[in-house]
């Protein structure tokens, strides 16, 4: 090991609350953006119907960070994807089936839309972290840290 590798301080983690608290901020972004358009067209149903999408997409987003990164920790980042993946995809299809199947006043208002448009966007934030997070992790896939 030469002296620059051996400097190489270890990358600081994105944590779950970060996770969280940026996932959370996107979405909340996107529905104060969306707020005027949805009240103006739906009233007070269309905000239900927004936040309800956003809250699944948030709670999919933080529930698939946790299971993923701790799948990683114990050294299993294969079943760490797929579980990631699963449960990210898993609770807002499960949620819009509800929606489907129940019918009511979220499903007329547009829920669904709104759960696949806060999906979309949870994804992309999502997507972007991972991707974070194995660029600027020390260790390349051989085994081998960077010289």
């Amino acid at each position: 090991m030469n002296e620059r590798s051996a400097s190489i301080a270890p990358t600081r983690q994105l944590t779950w609350p970060l996770h969280a608290a940026r996932v959370t901020f996107l979405l909340a972004a996107l529905c104060a953006f969306a707020t005027p358009a949805i009240f103006w067209l739906q009233g007070a149903i269309g905000l239900a119907a927004g936040g309800t999408a956003a809250l699944t997409c948030i709670g999919a987003s933080v529930l698939a960070f946790v299971a993923s990164r701790r799948l990683a920790a114990a050294g299993q980042p294969v079943a760490a994807t797929l579980l990631a993946t699963t449960l990210r995809m898993a609770l807002p299809l499960a949620m819009a089936v509800f929606l489907c199947v129940e019918g009511g006043l979220l499903f007329q208002a547009g829920a669904v839309i709104y759960l696949l448009g806060f999906y979309i966007a949870a994804l992309v934030l999502d997507t972007w972290h991972a991707v974070a997070a194995v660029t600027t992790s020390p260790v390349r896939a051989g085994g081998h840290k960077h010289a």
